[in-house]
């Protein structure tokens, strides 16, 4: 109860210190296992520099999600990521970040590091809708550190995601 009490301390604070949106979304990749995701998120900061946290689960389908089983569910991927957000318009940005992909185990309460030499890169645009509403599509992939600490190289599967949430 403590934690709870702390972690909701923390994010009214920040709330009243940054911008703070939190947002629900949905995606599916293209390549690899195919899944379809079902994520929650919290993002930080206005202007130019942001950070966000987003929790992914692996669905069958979009149309169960009624009919989840939500215990069932042991392991969630949590990647936390700093954003570039680049505003267009006053209702309008296209962002790009990149960050680590951590694996949260619940039942054995372990964070693991996927790898040290991966990373997830998205590029997205955000439309903000009367004033308070985020409406935001995006890509995803990984990238990671191959043959050398200055060379790059990408999975070849993304994901792609569409999601709402509310600004604060």
């Amino acid at each position: 109860m403590v934690r709870i009490l702390a972690i909701l301390l923390v994010v009214m604070l920040a709330a009243t210190a940054f911008s703070l949106s939190v947002h629900g979304l949905i995606g599916s990749e293209l390549g690899g296992l195919n899944r379809q995701i079902l994520g929650i998120g919290v993002q930080i900061g206005d202007g130019t520099l942001r950070a966000e946290v987003n929790g992914f689960i692996p669905i069958t389908s979009v149309s169960d999600i009624p009919y989840l089983d939500w215990s069932a569910f042991s392991v969630m991927e949590i990647d936390p990521t700093v954003l570039l957000n680049f505003q267009l318009d006053s209702d309008l940005s296209v962002y790009a970040g990149v960050g680590l992909i951590l694996l949260a185990d619940f039942r054995d309460s372990l964070f693991l590091l996927y790898s040290d030499r991966a990373f997830h890169v998205k590029l997205g645009v955000n439309l903000l809708l009367m004033n308070f509403i985020n409406v935001f599509g995006e890509v995803m992939t990984i990238g990671g550190l191959s043959g050398g600490p200055y060379m790059v190289g990408w999975s070849g599967v993304f994901s792609l995601h569409v999601g709402a949430g509310l600004e604060f």
